[in-house]
């Protein structure tokens, strides 16, 4: 006679170790985040900051570029690889952007 393991038996066990170890308290405190209570507030704040940064960085990247036709590339390597974190500063304008 073979006995299937069905899911009435997994729920069982699973309140056996609840009853023991607390599984259920561990998992709110631990694992299960509360909904964001977002409001217009956060995303003026968070779409201002991505603003503010994109200029500020916008503005140090335009000290070292050059437009030409003939400069630009270069200047761009330069602003990669001769600025001091001239390539995070590049990378940082590219994904902020608003």
């Amino acid at each position: 006679m073979t006995r299937e393991f069905g899911a009435a038996h997994v729920e069982k066990v699973y309140e056996w170790l609840d009853e023991r170890l607390g599984l259920n308290d561990l998992y709110k405190n631990l694992l299960d985040r509360p909904e964001p209570k977002g409001n217009w507030w956060n995303t003026l704040g968070s779409a201002s900051c991505s603003y503010l940064s994109c200029r500020r960085d916008g503005i140090f990247l335009a000290v070292y570029y050059t437009p030409s036709p003939d400069h630009a590339y270069d200047s761009i390597n330069y602003i990669m690889n001769g600025v001091a974190f001239g390539w995070l500063i590049r990378g940082i304008h590219h994904w902020v952007r608003p």
